[in-house]
């Protein structure tokens, strides 16, 4: 999975995809966990640092700012994916999809 997060992260550069901004908040119950490729216990309370994916054994987790950075996001993955050999669940044959996107709607935004 490093290897096609590292194609992605060129990838995303390339199609102008939005890296979302995070920032460390506090030092609570995260001395283990690894972020950007550093210790979290490393990062500054809030210091920011970009996220493209949250990946865990064969799951991962893609952040987006829009439906348009969706749309393209999505295909970079499947062909990540079938660069190195990976299937992305999206359902076919009837059977159900394992893939799902969620929006999570920014601070102030209100559904008209």
């Amino acid at each position: 999975m490093s290897a096609v997060s590292e194609w992605l992260e060129s990838k995303w550069s390339e199609n102008n995809i939005t890296k979302a901004e995070c920032r460390k908040v506090n030092n609570n119950n995260i001395h283990q966990a690894v972020l950007t490729g550093k210790l979290a216990s490393q990062l500054k309370s809030g210091e920011a640092f970009n996220l493209i994916e949250i990946l865990y054994i064969d799951d991962g987790a893609f952040v987006f700012q829009s439906r348009q950075e969706l749309t393209r996001g999505l295909e970079l993955i499947r062909e990540a994916f079938k660069n190195f050999g990976l299937e992305m669940h999206v359902g076919q044959n009837g059977q159900a999809s394992k893939t799902e996107c969620v929006f999570y709607p920014p601070p102030g935004w209100l559904l008209v």
